[in-house]
């Protein structure tokens, strides 16, 4: 057990997120961007055609035909280039 800033007992159950994807976005703080940075703007942001829906992804995660690699225009990283 380890002890807070009172003195109380608490327990760290923290993980990372599983999965190759999840990984890559919890350490690069992929988040819903709040200003003019954002993944539509970024110079690493791809469209893939699909028959009937375009799909983005990132060239820094990896481009895979899985969903959990797309990637929303509204969010931002913090490797967001021009």
């Amino acid at each position: 057990m380890n002890k807070d800033l009172f003195g109380n007992d608490y327990n760290i159950n923290f993980q990372l997120p599983k999965g190759k994807y999840k990984i890559f976005r919890y350490k690069n703080n992929y988040k819903l961007s709040d200003n003019e940075k954002k993944c539509k703007n970024c110079i690493n942001s791809v469209c893939v055609k699909g028959y009937t829906k375009n799909y983005y992804k990132c060239k820094l995660q990896g481009i895979a035909s899985s969903e959990t690699s797309d990637i929303r225009l509204r969010n931002v990283c913090d490797l967001w280039e021009k």
